[in-house]
């Protein structure tokens, strides 16, 4: 149905349920923006970790590409992260 060949009381209904899809989408959005601040922190606190952790660490993938080293292991045997990729 078009808007113009709409009621007044079914436009009211439609401008009611839009304002509840927009507080939805505000709450979803409040949401959102508590779990981004968590992870943010969180990833903040295991960077310190790893980069700080007093034996060398790598992460890699499954096919044992290496995505990541911290300090200690750098010092190790090296290298740095980029240097090892070769």
């Amino acid at each position: 149905m078009e808007i113009n060949e709409m009621t007044k009381e079914q436009l009211i209904d439609q401008i009611n349920i839009l304002k509840g899809q927009i507080l939805e989408f505000k709450a979803a959005r409040d949401r959102y923006k508590k779990v981004e601040s968590t992870l943010r922190a969180s990833d903040k606190k295991f960077r310190f970790f790893f980069n700080t952790a007093p034996i060398g660490l790598v992460i890699s993938n499954f096919q044992g590409d290496i995505i990541n080293t911290n300090k200690t292991i750098q010092e190790l045997v090296g290298y740095t992260p980029e240097e090892a990729k070769k």
